[in-house]
């Protein structure tokens, strides 16, 4: 039994440890990104740096589709048909927001430094991470907003009616680049 009474919680803890350290990333790259089997199909790349070479070595003449770049997880034991893989790279696009569906792969260290290395790589291509970024403002202008409660929580009270509002405004002035008065804060 752990200090807070749990009796299964180190064994969950340990299943969880073992269970990351079965798990196998590696990278594909497809001449087709909607359907892998047009076109050639490159799998178990072992490094995003390789699946990055891959992907520049593609013939444009050859292209049957929209070409792309994707990473597969696969735990140890299990059928490859229980694989996570999802494209990262898709045409002209670079999808982050695709991953907020999917937590396990998004969250993985391996993912997280891919995403980097193909924003490196890949400059011309368009970031989609639009619901990253508003999840990451929204987070922020919350904070922000129970920062200043806690500060002068009496004045907090007198200038401010509407608590949701008020996140709201903060979140509209975060966007727009308008964070002069928040500096206050940071």
């Amino acid at each position: 039994m752990d200090t807070f009474g749990f009796t299964g919680l180190p064994q969950f803890l340990h299943e969880l440890e073992e269970k990351a350290e079965d798990l196998t990333v590696t990278f594909t790259v497809a001449e087709c990104g909607e359907f892998h089997d047009i076109g050639a199909y490159y799998e178990d790349i072992p490094t995003i740096e390789d699946a990055i070479r891959i992907y520049r070595k593609l013939d444009p003449a050859r292209l049957n589709g929209v070409p792309a770049i994707g990473v597969n997880l696969h735990v140890e034991g299990t059928d490859c048909l229980e694989d996570d893989q999802v494209d990262l790279l898709i045409g002209k696009t670079i999808d982050v927001d695709f991953l907020n569906y999917m937590p396990d792969v998004r969250d993985h260290p391996s993912v997280q430094d891919a995403i980097k290395k193909l924003v490196e790589a890949f400059p011309e291509k368009e970031v989609n991470d639009r619901e990253t970024k508003e999840q990451k403002i929204q987070a922020l202008a919350g904070e922000l907003d129970r920062l200043s409660y806690d500060m002068d929580p009496y004045e907090y009270r007198d200038t401010v009616s509407d608590q949701e509002a008020q996140v709201q405004r903060i979140a509209e002035d975060i966007r727009n680049g308008n964070i002069g008065h928040l500096q206050n804060f940071l």
